[in-house]
């Protein structure tokens, strides 16, 4: 049986379309928030987080800022995400008695514009708790200035592992780095092997290719996904780098078919869309399925003129 994770197929050949629907979008502001602003709050940060910055607790709104690109669809919808959560918690009678003050800052995913901004927010506005930064280069271009300012940051979008391997080396300087949900590329890799094990037990695959984006997430992904398929009862028969900017994947798609494999994952942010519709539209005869970051936006659909209708999506909890 042949099985699509994310994308429909045109030709004749049986497919599987797994549907599922995430339900939920959330913001994991209130305890964080909670935890910057004291209850004795006399401004001076003796109810905030010890640096000043807590907000202190006159009944003026708390400060939070977001980092996100605007014109980068998965990082817009962090924005949207959060613009979203703010208004309706606004609307039910803010947090701690006070309404939340949303303020953006565009990252132009670039690492130079994400470092001014987050110190503009930070310095500056004397925003207590930020969050956002979908590409891994910003996020690490920030994290000296996080941990100078002692600045909570929660990471909604960036999977590079440094951030963590950062906390983890050097726990005081950097305690102040939260990523909710998944923690890096390393799981992604995990799950994205349980996935293709699951192809194996269910649906007979024997071999598989990996196919990944030169990006700081997705390297690290890929070098991380390598040893975990050679342990797994798959075949790994090819594994290729590819820049962000691919606009035919006709050859690499042809180098793929050259070792016939069941399964292609994918480790992309940039591409990953093009990748499918390509991959649909050339009627290829191995299954693609795995990381592809613009198809958790709302404008996917129209984005893609209809060709990738069914999108499988995960909710991580904790």
């Amino acid at each position: 049986m042949r099985v699509t994770w994310g994308m429909s197929m045109t030709n004749d050949k049986q497919r599987v379309n797994r549907r599922n629907v995430l339900a939920t979008t959330g913001i994991a502001l209130t305890g964080t928030v909670a935890g910057c602003t004291g209850g004795n709050g006399n401004g001076n940060g003796n109810g905030g987080n010890g640096n000043g910055n807590g907000n202190g607790g006159n009944g003026d709104p708390i400060q939070v800022g977001v980092l996100a690109a605007e014109d980068f669809a998965p990082s817009a919808a962090i924005l949207r995400g959060a613009e979203h959560a703010v208004e309706q918690l606004n609307q039910n009678g803010g947090l701690l008695g006070r309404e939340i003050e949303l303020n953006h800052r565009d990252t132009q995913v670039d690492p130079q514009t994400t470092r001014n901004a987050y110190q503009e927010l930070v310095v500056e506005l004397d925003v207590p708790v930020t969050f956002g930064i979908m590409i891994s280069e910003a996020l690490l271009s920030v994290l000296d200035l996080m941990a100078q300012h002692q600045s909570l940051l929660l990471n909604t979008g960036s999977a590079t592992p440094n951030s963590s391997r950062k906390v983890a080396e050097n726990y005081e300087q950097y305690k102040y780095y939260f990523r909710p949900g998944i923690l890096s590329a390393n799981q992604y890799s995990e799950v994205m092997v349980y996935f293709a094990t699951y192809g194996q037990e269910n649906w007979g695959w024997e071999s598989a290719a990996v196919v990944a984006e030169d990006a700081a997430w997705s390297t690290a992904a890929f070098e991380a996904i390598q040893p975990l398929v050679e342990d797994s009862p798959l075949d790994g028969v090819n594994y290729q780098l590819i820049g962000t900017d691919v606009e035919d994947f006709t050859p690499i798609f042809d180098e793929i078919e050259e070792n016939d494999p069941d399964i292609t994952v994918t480790l992309a942010s940039y591409n990953a869309a093009r990748m499918g519709v390509q991959w649909s539209r050339q009627e290829r005869s191995f299954n693609l399925g795995g990381i592809a970051n613009e198809l958790e936006t709302t404008g996917a659909y129209e984005n893609l003129d209809g060709d990738c209708r069914y999108a499988g999506v995960y909710a991580t909890t904790h």
